[in-house]
């Protein structure tokens, strides 16, 4: 029954199709107080128990003046990300989303669908960072929609990742790795990795995203990053399947940095 209802929506609406899907640490940290840096944090997640803050300033630390969570930020940007590709009239027939939360449980937040009937996920910051997981959930994802394209007869363009996280990964990376640099020499992915705040491991990630190095954030610009991403995926959207699109590389500097 799903299968036949995700083939109409392709037969109702025959545009290539631009399937992006996104990685996002909902880890402990991105939720995390300013009494406590990111790294301590981490710690008493992977720990699992054996190091754990007092609950009492944990939940009711004082932040510093204008202080905001990362993941409220995320949460924002996130949501005007949809809000943009609803506004293009190509994109919004061309362009699905995939939400894969990063956290306490790895899990699809918003599956692959038409961009007019998806419902911004809300982020919620618990638990350690399988990325590794993560990232191959979404690995998974993005080769099935591609499978109901073929079977359905619908064009497509390269699929899109985008990975963001402020730590490093409390899983193995090893496998996600391997899936990734095969996707990269056949030219069957296009990865954007993001560290987001000064704890982000930009190292580890670039074990992922071999074919341009990761960027870190400035500062919490998470509506900087979704506005420069959200004209790059328009700007996809527009063209034809297989052309070549230059992105608006200069864009970057109004919100990352090597």
């Amino acid at each position: 029954m799903t299968l036949t209802l995700k083939q109409d929506d392709f037969f109702s609406n025959p545009s290539p199709r631009l399937p992006v899907a996104f990685v996002l640490d909902t880890s402990t940290s991105m939720g995390g107080r300013a009494d406590y840096p990111a790294w301590v944090l981490k710690l008493a997640t992977s720990l699992d128990g054996l190091l754990t803050i007092p609950a009492h300033l944990a939940q009711h630390g004082k932040p510093t003046a204008g202080w905001v969570p990362p993941i409220n930020e995320l949460q924002q940007g996130l949501g005007s990300f949809y809000n943009a590709l609803l506004e293009d009239e190509i994109a919004r027939w061309s362009v699905e989303l995939c939400v894969v939360g990063c956290g306490r449980q790895v899990e699809i937040l918003d599956d692959f669908g038409p961009i007019d009937q998806a419902t911004v996920p809300a982020l919620v910051a618990d638990g350690p960072t399988p990325l590794g997981e993560a990232i191959n959930v979404a690995l998974d994802a993005l080769e099935q929609r591609k499978a109901l394209y073929q079977q359905a007869g619908l064009d497509y363009y390269q699929p899109w990742l985008v990975i963001m996280t402020d730590g490093q990964a409390t899983d193995s990376l090893d496998r996600a790795e391997l899936r990734i640099r095969e996707l990269c020499k056949n030219k069957r992915i296009t990865i954007f990795a993001l560290g987001i705040g000064n704890d982000a491991n930009l190292k580890e990630l670039a074990r992922v995203t071999p074919a341009r190095p990761p960027l870190r954030l400035q500062g919490l610009r998470f509506q900087e990053f979704f506005q420069w991403l959200s004209a790059s995926v328009e700007q996809v959207s527009a063209s034809q399947p297989g052309e070549t699109i230059k992105l608006d590389l200069s864009g970057i500097a109004a919100w990352g940095e090597l």
